[in-house]
């Protein structure tokens, strides 16, 4: 008979279906908030790592800025200034607080100093504390080397401005004349370019792995967290379709049986009535009337509480339905007893009669019945089976009934009740039961060939004849997989509700509505401080004033569960045993009594402290970035996808504020775009090309774009500098759009094109060819326009033609000016050489060369000097 789980057992799945979708949810939405503070440090961190990495690159640009600003003017501001950068950058000075990409053109513009100064710290150790990889400390590790090297070559310029140079072992010991050309020549030859070009490449490479590492942990953070969202979702979706699920099967199971069952009850009580009514009237002599009772047995496949009414009212049917046949029964007889007295051998026939009607009548009745029915003679062959005993063991209807004990196990495949062997013929219950055994609830594995495996009750006992002798045996057998199955899962969701009860690493418990705790699970006991559940409930007897930090919200917290029956997620402070406080969510329900009064709480706990801690964090991360956007001088906003500003800083805001009266204000919720490509009036020619380098680096055809342009306001000129860059967030485009002042720098950069032009000037005013060369190929790098006016020969000559001063030198003087030069070389010193060179037109003209070097780690990289024309 097929065997259903309780009522009970169905609630109880239903509610741990509930539960553990809810825990589920729970989980996944916590570590969905966990991830999104890691996303968020990440790009906090990538933000830091970028400014560092330009930090160096504007360390060394501004130090290359101020010694040419002190080579061309000799103002020893410029000096003091290159010093300063310097000693920030390795931590011997204390770092300006708004130590920024404009803070000493600033400086140079104005001879303010920093709002504030912090502990000096050298730009290395900065980066090793926002996590720079070896591979990108390598990499800055060349950069700066190289820019250390490129310092030397830059106070050697800055020393010749004040007429000292380094001696053969490098130190500042000669003395001369200020050679401010000389400096300039330095700082603006190609030796010089490429040494910085060197510092530029290493930086850029350490940019392009730093940008790979932040972007591949941006990415899996981004990626984990739409892995929890998704877990999330699908949660809430299968809580949504269990509820209407529920309601129907409860529907089901419970409603409709009980309306059948209670009409059948009905019509049991009208039997009833008629059935003493007709039993008076036999007890009077008067009945000649059959009984047939109105109530039907109802069918129900349900083994449940409801299942078990419905079985017990369908037996007292059955019960009904046969005390009526017996009495029609008795009717009958008393009628043809009559009849008997008169004719002796029509009884007899009608006794043969209703013999055979009695045989087919038990032939019926065994092969509609539910139970297995097996008989043997006293030889052990079987003699009789009914339709369920031939389902079960699969035979068919005129088979097997001679079938001999010694070959039946293995025939029908009858094993022991572990399924672990076959049963010996002497086993076989019709055995036992021949032998005189009784038979009583046996458990055998029934496994026909082809057909699955069964589980069988067996029940046997033998049949005697009117002597007491043996005759045969009679089996009953009742397949119990089903209820087999069922016992098996119900131990194993009793086994799992136990151990997650005990090791869940949730808080579960069960407590009274006045705040004593009937249950509590080890989590919850460990969660509060206390060594085992029975420490915890004999340590609380009530709750409101023993554990919570705010009473008021234990008061809150019944209200809202006795007015919905549920709460979830429930947060509030509790003490643990030893007074500190903590965080929990706390998920909750009724479970009420027979008349729906609340009898207790039960629920579970999670400790949500981290997470509060991780969400204060959080909040005051973005506190703190956009306070750190807000401290930047330069005007920034960001961008998203389509171009509109979601967000901006101080400096933006201030900017459109004071400029307002001349432009629209450009803010929140503005389309930067349509700005860009409306925009007319003064200074509008560049927003074309400003809209142009966005859509570019918004369709990822360019990493950045920058765009110098003139703004230039009533009371003074200015130009800013506008920067583009792109980054992802949340699977979504977003675009960083920084405006800087560099108007100090433009002015800075006319004072250094002037003072060139200047320096030029003067060059081209001496009475002689002022020349610079590289020292190891010996090919013209500079010279002056007096060359072309004293040889006659054109600038570009000398430029383009290797070896031109060697080939035009009078062959009586080149061997001799060559080793002299030669030898000057090797042993970086001055030289002052007088020789002859030919001129364009054949000219003899003589020359008093004074001749310098300059050198790097003991090697010379270029000549430099000063030929006089004495021929007269």
């Amino acid at each position: 008979m097929k065997k259903h789980s309780s009522i009970r057992n169905l609630f109880r799945l239903i509610y741990g279906a509930g539960a553990f979708l809810l825990m589920a949810l729970a989980v996944s939405v916590a570590l969905l908030f966990a991830n999104q503070g890691k996303l968020i440090s990440s790009q906090k961190i990538r933000l830091e790592s970028e400014r560092l990495v330009n930090e160096l690159r504007m360390s060394s640009d501004t130090l290359t800025h101020f010694a040419r600003a002190y080579a061309v003017t000799a103002d020893p501001e410029f000096e003091n200034y290159y010093w300063q950068v310097l000693a920030i950058r390795n931590g011997q000075q204390e770092r300006p607080e708004d130590y920024a990409g404009t803070y000493w053109d600033l400086a140079a513009a104005t001879d303010k100093s920093s709002r504030g100064l912090t502990a000096p710290a050298p730009l290395h150790n900065l980066m090793r504390d926002v996590g720079f990889t070896d591979e990108e400390f390598a990499k800055l590790r060349s950069a700066q080397e190289d820019s250390d090297a490129l310092v030397k070559t830059e106070e050697d310029a800055m020393q010749a401005v004040k007429g000292v140079y380094r001696d053969s072992s490098g130190k500042f010991s000669i003395h001369g004349e200020p050679d401010r050309a000389m400096a300039t020549r330095i700082l603006f030859d190609q030796t010089y370019y490429r040494q910085k070009a060197r510092i530029m490449r290493s930086i850029d490479d350490c940019r392009v792995l730093l940008n790979a590492r932040t972007a591949a942990l941006t990415e899996h953070y981004q990626t984990t967290g739409s892995r929890y969202l998704a877990v999330a979702m699908g949660c809430l979706a299968v809580l949504f379709i269990l509820m209407p699920v529920s309601f129907a099967v409860v529907r089901r199971r419970i409603g409709a049986p009980i309306d059948a069952l209670h009409g059948q009850t009905q019509l049991v009580a009208n039997d009833l009535e008629r059935l003493a009514q007709l039993i008076r009237k036999i007890s009077q002599g008067e009945a000649t009337e059959h009984f047939k009772t109105e109530a039907q047995p109802l069918l129900s496949g349900s083994g449940d509480e409801i299942g078990q009414l419905v079985g017990m009212q369908n037996n007292m049917i059955a019960r009904l339905q046969e005390s009526g046949v017996a009495i029609a029964q008795v009717t009958l007889e008393l009628g043809r007893a009559h009849q008997a007295l008169q004719r002796e051998s029509a009884s007899r026939e009608l006794a043969a009669q209703k013999l055979a009607e009695g045989k087919s009548f038990i032939e019926v009745v065994l092969n509609n019945v539910p139970l297995g029915v097996v008989a043997c003679d006293v030889e052990g062959t079987w003699t009789l089976q009914n339709r369920a005993a031939r389902l079960l063991h699969g035979l068919h209807e005129d088979v097997e009934s001679s079938l001999k004990a010694d070959g039946r196990a293995a025939h029908l495949g009858l094993y022991n009740a572990e399924g672990s062997r076959l049963l010996e013929s002497h086993e076989l219950p019709l055995s036992r039961a021949l032998q005189g055994e009784s038979v009583q609830g046996l458990e055998i594995v029934v496994a026909p060939k082809g057909k699955p495996r069964r589980t069988s009750l067996v029940s046997a006992q033998a049949i005697l004849n009117s002597e007491g002798k043996v005759v045969g045996a009679v089996l009953i057998e009742q397949d119990i997989t089903e209820r087999k199955l069922g016992e098996k899962a119900l131990q194993e969701a009793e086994e799992k509700y136990r151990s997650i009860f005990e090791n869940s690493n949730d808080g579960i418990f069960q407590n009274t509505p006045e705040g004593r705790f009937l249950s509590v699970n080890p989590a919850l006991a460990r969660m509060l401080g206390f060594e085992s559940p029975e420490d915890l409930i004999g340590a609380r007897g009530d709750i409101e004033r023993e554990g919570y930090v705010d009473p008021a919200l234990r008061q809150k917290f019944k209200d809202a569960l006795e007015l919905h029956g549920v709460i979830a997620g429930f947060e509030y402070e509790v003490y643990r045993k030893d007074g500190t406080k903590i965080w929990v969510s706390e998920n909750a329900r009724i479970v009420p009594d027979a008349e729906g009064r609340p009898l207790y709480y039960e629920g579970r706990v999670q400790d949500i402290t981290d997470r509060k801690r991780t969400e204060a964090r959080v909040l005051e991360s973005k506190r703190f970035l956009q306070s750190t956007l807000d401290a930047l001088s330069s005007h920034i906003a960001i961008l998203d996808q389509h171009g509109n500003i979601i967000e901006v800083n101080d400096a933006w805001n201030h900017f459109g504020n004071a400029n307002q009266a001349r432009r629209r204000q450009r803010g929140v919720g503005d389309n930067y775009l349509d700005l860009c490509d409306r925009a007319t009036g003064p200074f509008s020619e560049e927003a074309p090309a400003m809209a142009a380098g966005i859509r570019a680096v918004m369709a990822g055809e360019n990493d950045s774009f920058e765009l110098e342009y003139p703004c230039h306001g009533p009371q003074e000129k200015r130009w800013f500098i506008a920067r583009v860059t792109r980054f992802d967030y949340a699977s979504q485009i977003r675009l960083v759009v920084a405006h800087e002042n560099i108007s100090a720098r433009k002015r800075a950069e006319a004072k250094m094109r002037e003072a060139g032009e200047k320096l030029e000037g003067i060059i081209n005013s001496v009475e002689g060819i002022v020349w610079a060369a590289d020292a190891s190929t010996a090919k013209v790098q500079f010279v002056s326009s007096k060359a072309e006016e004293i040889l006659g020969y054109p600038l570009t000559a000398w430029l383009e033609e290797t070896g031109f001063w060697r080939q035009h030198l009078h062959p009586d003087d080149r061997a001799r000016v060559i080793a002299s030069s030669s030898e000057a070389l090797a042993q970086l010193r001055p030289v002052e050489l007088e020789y002859r060179m030919v001129a364009a037109d054949g000219r003899e003209v003589w020359f008093r060369d004074r001749t310098s070097f300059v050198s790097q780690k003991g090697e010379a990289t270029m000549q430099r000097g000063l030929m006089i024309d004495i021929t007269a």
